[in-house]
């Protein structure tokens, strides 16, 4: 029994040695990271970061972090920032926002409030630390506008995993639920439609390919986008249904090169919060209705609109209706 207690006397002392090691490791490194952008201003003086979490973790708590974009186009605002390793797989990391996320810039003020505003991300535990997963959660979120919009969800989850086979392949999927519009907004689509002031369940199934792996590097040379397989993005309002897939590429310029199906039931009850939104105007509302119903002739099911998203020699479409340049994928 003696020996055993010394065994757990000596292992104690070891982990306390290498917990204290890496405390002043971490708190070396953010006190670093924060004088030297506070130098560059691109953070404000008075941000403060304070490493613990003893025993199980690696614990950092920052506080009044107000960040600015590199060309002063925008400012964010944090009240509250703590991040988590495991001590024993330092690795990966938990973030937890504490109170609002302000984000500025000269046509707007946006702050995103709500619970459980967490991002996870994980490491494979090699010297170069490849991305092995990422995830972004919140709950009862509230996205307001200084130009006096606002959204509210009642949870976004997003996750990504490494394809275990390929560094630069990921998996996405994605959930958001209680997906309420403006009330501004819900208010005039009361006056015109039977469709439900909150929308259904909004989900997402995507492989993501990129030109490099995700790893520490990236913090020099992030890597571009080659390919994005979209498998399912499924959406519902009351009785309309969207779903989309398709497999988008990036050319060898770099712009995104394919096409999406994107595929629409019941999308006359759609017109009436178009127009509350201010997409179509009421006088054009009947001109758009015989339009998508002459491409919806084409489906087999006149209740059926299915329009493809193509990216084609540097331009995108939906349907017969140009959109512009095509996107920069890499």
């Amino acid at each position: 029994m003696r020996r055993l207690i010394w065994v757990l006397a000596g292992l104690a002392v070891l982990w306390g040695g290498y917990w204290l090691a890496g405390f002043a490791l971490i708190q070396r490194a953010a006190d670093g990271v924060l004088g030297e952008q506070i130098a560059q201003g691109t953070l404000a003086p008075g941000a403060t970061a304070q490493a613990g979490g003893f025993p199980l973790d690696f614990a950092l708590a920052m506080q009044g972090l107000r960040l600015a974009e590199p060309d002063g186009s925008g400012v964010w605002e944090a009240k509250s920032l703590d991040l988590s390793l495991p001590a024993w797989a330092p690795w990966s990391a938990e973030a937890n926002l504490t109170g609002p996320l302000n984000y500025s810039d000269p046509l707007q003020q946006l702050t995103l409030a709500g619970t459980g505003l967490e991002a996870g991300i994980a490491a494979s535990p090699q010297p170069s630390l490849p991305l092995a997963s990422l995830h972004l959660e919140g709950a009862e979120l509230r996205l307001d506008s200084s130009l006096g919009w606002k959204l509210a969800a009642g949870l976004v989850q997003l996750r990504a995993e490494r394809d275990p086979d390929d560094d630069t392949a990921y998996t996405l999927t994605g959930l958001v639920t209680g997906l309420t519009p403006d009330p501004g907004f819900a208010t005039r689509l009361a006056a015109q439609s039977t469709l439900p002031p909150v929308l259904g369940d909004i989900t997402l199934r995507a492989e993501l390919g990129l030109t490099d792996a995700l790893d520490r590097s990236a913090l020099f040379r992030a890597p571009g986008v080659s390919r994005i397989g979209l498998q399912a993005l499924t959406a519902s309002w009351g009785t309309v249904t969207a779903e989309a897939s398709g497999e988008v590429t990036a050319e060898s310029s770099g712009l995104a090169e394919g096409r999406i199906m994107i595929r629409i039931s019941n999308w006359r009850d759609l017109l009436p919060a178009l127009r509350a939104g201010g997409a179509i105007t009421d006088e054009f509302a009947p001109t758009a209705e015989r339009m998508l119903a002459a491409l919806a002739a084409s489906s087999g099911d006149p209740a059926v609109l299915e329009l493809p998203l193509t990216f084609d020699e540097g331009f995108m479409s939906l349907g017969p209706f140009p959109l512009g340049p095509a996107p920069l994928l890499r």
